[in-house]
């Protein structure tokens, strides 16, 4: 019994000795605070000294902050007493749309102004009971004049939505499963993902779905190797257009404790995926091979945005802690 116990105890050094050598820490360079509670769900880096971040606390109150100057200082913004913010879409033109909770919707024109967004109401063209108008989860902008989103809730329903622009035409397709992820693959082709389906969908809405039990895909990239997609597994997945389903090829977190992935980003040859309790992966050669460490604190986070050599995630209590790359 006690040649055992020895026994044990040497194999738990290993396997901490192991789990160190293979999750190293990653320093945290920098951690600004938007001024808003709760999670920092998306945000959109234009400068070292320009970050446009949205959040809030579930079923609570939603923000937007931004900070515009060399000290960092965020100015904060009430907009959505419905719940929380959570996705950010660009315009070459300037303009941003933000997503929130029930569906909410919002254009902000300059965000150098203190200027409230301006609420988009989609009128009749939105499911008739409000309990199915559901979290705005990704949004997508193809051009100046395509916008698209996904939408979804825990374990539920979620619609996949097109607006033009140029015609103030709005569609809706509504689905019983949640979408979290959103992706343009070419000039007519929209990939969502999430739990229990995934919709390939062209430009006028037509969406083809694929049944994808036990992976819930969180965001979804392209590179050159194809569709990557992150998941609540703390897996990374490939998706094989022949056979049209999720492979997995990254698992690193998944060997002693479960990690949640939240979001995948690219830029250029370099990918990079984060998730809870810090756990972070990343890529640099466009997904072919991977490396993983944590970041320190151990934060749970919830958005990256990849610039340069950092990256910015956000994380709890208004917080976007800059990160450098590991190199």
């Amino acid at each position: 019994m006690i040649a055992f116990g020895k026994f044990f105890k040497l194999f738990c050094c290993l396997a901490l000795i192991g789990c160190s050598k293979r999750e190293p820490k990653i320093a945290v360079e920098k951690v600004y605070n938007t001024d808003f509670p709760g999670r920092v769900n998306d945000l959109y880096v234009l400068s070292d000294s320009i970050i446009l971040a949205v959040g809030g606390t579930r079923g609570g109150q939603g923000w937007v902050s931004l900070t515009n100057s060399a000290d960092m200082k965020f100015r904060a913004l009430k907009i959505n007493d419905k719940g929380s913010m959570n996705c950010i879409a660009s315009f070459r033109s300037g303009i941003f749309w933000l997503g929130g909770e029930r569906l909410a919707l919002y254009q902000l024109n300059d965000i150098f102004s203190s200027t409230l967004p301006q609420v988009i109401w989609p009128g009749n063209n939105q499911p008739i009971n409000e309990e199915d108008r559901t979290t705005v989860r990704q949004m997508l902008v193809t051009g100046d004049s395509m916008v698209y989103f996904v939408t979804g809730e825990n374990l539920g329903s979620g619609l996949f939505y097109s607006f033009n622009r140029n015609h103030n035409k709005w569609n809706f397709s509504q689905w019983d499963s949640e979408f979290r992820s959103l992706l343009r693959v070419n000039d007519s082709t929209i990939f969502a993902a999430g739990h229990g389906k995934t919709l390939i969908c062209n430009n006028e809405s037509s969406c083809e779905a694929m049944v994808c039990d036990g992976i819930f895909i969180t965001s979804l990239i392209h590179s050159d190797n194809g569709i990557l997609a992150c998941a609540s597994d703390g897996k990374i997945y490939h998706w094989n257009v022949q056979q049209k389903l999720f492979e997995s090829v990254f698992s690193g977190y998944t060997s002693i404790l479960k990690h949640v992935f939240t979001k995948m980003i690219r830029n250029g040859d370099t990918i990079v995926a984060v998730g809870s309790e810090g756990a972070m992966v990343w890529s640099d050669d466009r997904g072919i091979s991977w490396q993983q460490g944590r970041v320190e604190g151990s934060p749970d986070l919830y958005s990256a945005f990849l610039n340069g050599n950092h990256v910015y995630a956000g994380a709890d209590n208004g917080q976007i802690i800059k990160i450098k790359m590991p190199r």
